[in-house]
């Protein structure tokens, strides 16, 4: 189901009928405090936990959980799986278990917490007590492991559509990022609410800097401003009609603002489920918004290092360049973006949208560059035992004296030392993205960001099979 779908009504309404006492389990607690707030102000009996609350607190929650006085009890999954708090559930049972972003139960989702792998104890102990999962963003591979890690015996699945016919998609290649974001703004949505995503604590700072002094209504927002900032900010935007909210990707998870005219990626997202959840954020109320990303080469190692800087396992990491390269792959096919998305889902039967007869007029048979970049990586680690990045290699395909370390390392003596000039450097970017894309080209594994050729590549350079990409020669 869709961001903004309806998902908090599937379980409220049955808790609701059901007559109370349903436990609902979500990992976000600014969503959770937010939703009984709402609940509340609408007479539904809703509580909720924090790590503030005291003995006498969980005290008098237990006797109005067993006295039938709670309709619905939002939790945490570290809490719910607490020695206090499956007491109290055994002390009068739950109508209801309901599982919020239930993706965060599966490896191979986007968000894998471990911490949800613990749930299938509530089935375990209540297994006639009904349960339902939700999430706005889960392919059919994740949707199979929700099951089987909750343990779900033959449930009811219900799909609805992702397709959002409000939202326009728009991807553009990053050139003069800045530039670029303030003139879709003023072109699109002058003096309207919307929100800027930034992977860094530092690019928000700067972005909301340079929107300011370019007369636009912004605010940087990250975790490392104090609380109260950020609490004053998150009013200021919920009650403003024209803040822009420059914003680190937490930012959004436990805000419910309808009127959310644009949503903007400065950088590309690190998976197309990440892409989906941030830019569902935009036009909650049906009317027509924008979602607007600016991507670049640079983006697909800045994630790569944030992978493998991580302590996940290497299979879980190698999961996450899969969904990296996805991402990639949707802001390079050139596509309808929305068809894209209802594929990558599984809504088309994994069949991919084909091109159609315009777009096929812009592919460009790059298999020549491709050998050329290709044989560069070969030569550097077979004759010389060297692995080295995307910049590297680009620099010596263009010939360029500029780098020390080429000359330092005697490349100036490859065959292919500015063998590529008739390109430039913005058209060998997309040739090694597409390459990445198709895994004729890898990062290491060891988290350095040089490349290697991947078995994939050797019949693409002996001619037997081509690379064909969109729009080489576009501005």
């Amino acid at each position: 189901m869709p961001t903004s779908g309806g998902k908090s009504l599937c379980y409220q309404i049955p808790a609701i009928a059901l007559g109370g006492n349903a436990v609902v389990i979500s990992p976000l607690i600014a969503l959770m405090n937010n939703q009984v707030e709402f609940l509340k102000s609408r007479g539904v009996r809703a509580v909720t936990v924090n790590a503030n609350s005291n003995k006498q607190e969980l005290d008098n929650l237990e006797n109005q959980w067993i006295n039938g006085d709670i309709d619905i009890l939002y939790l945490s999954p570290e809490k719910v799986l607490t020695l206090k708090f499956l007491s109290i559930l055994s002390k009068k049972n739950a109508s209801l278990f309901a599982i919020d972003e239930a993706h965060c139960v599966s490896q191979w989702g986007h968000d894998f917490r471990p911490e949800y792998l613990g749930l299938h104890e509530l089935k375990s102990r209540w297994p006639n007590i009904p349960m339902i999962a939700l999430t706005a963003t889960a392919t059919p591979a994740t949707r199979k492991e929700i099951v089987q890690k909750l343990g779900l015996r033959s449930p009811q699945i219900y799909i609805s559509s992702i397709k959002r016919e409000n939202i326009r998609y728009q991807i553009v290649e990053r050139s003069v990022p800045n530039k670029q974001l303030l003139e879709f703004i003023n072109n699109n949505h002058k003096n309207e609410p919307g929100i800027v995503y930034c992977l860094t604590r530092m690019k928000c700072e700067r972005i909301a800097t340079y929107l300011k002094k370019n007369g636009i209504n912004a605010q940087a927002y990250h975790a490392g401003l104090e609380a109260e900032e950020r609490k004053s900010i998150e009013e200021e935007f919920m009650h403003s009609n024209s803040l822009v909210v420059v914003a680190t990707v937490a930012f959004g998870m436990g805000i419910d603002k309808p009127d959310v005219r644009f949503v903007a990626h400065i950088e590309m997202p690190r998976s197309v489920e990440h892409y989906l959840q941030e830019t569902g954020r935009a036009g909650r109320d049906g009317k027509p918004a924008t979602a607007w990303l600016a991507y670049g080469l640079s983006d697909v190692i800045q994630h790569y290092k944030f992978i493998y800087a991580s302590f996940a396992p290497i299979e879980q990491k190698e999961r996450m360049m899969q969904k990296l390269f996805s991402m990639l792959g949707v802001c390079e096919t050139k596509l309808d973006i929305s068809e894209q998305l209802m594929s990558y889902f599984g809504e088309t039967k994994g069949q991919m949208p084909t091109p159609s007869k315009k777009e096929s007029s812009h592919l460009v048979d790059c298999t020549r560059y491709a050998q050329m970049l290709m044989s560069t990586i070969f030569w550097l680690e077979h004759n010389h035992k060297q692995r080295f990045g995307c910049g590297y290699i680009i620099s010596i395909l263009l010939g360029k004296l500029n780098d020390g370390r080429i000359l330092q390392n005697g490349h100036e003596k490859l065959s292919t030392f500015g063998i590529g000039k008739d390109l430039s450097e913005i058209q060998w970017s997309r040739i090694m993205r597409n390459l990445l894309i198709y895994e004729y080209v890898i990062f290491d594994i060891e988290g350095y960001c040089t490349l290697a050729l991947t078995k994939k590549s050797k019949p693409l350079l002996k001619g037997e099979v081509g690379l064909h990409i969109p729009n080489l020669y576009s501005k």
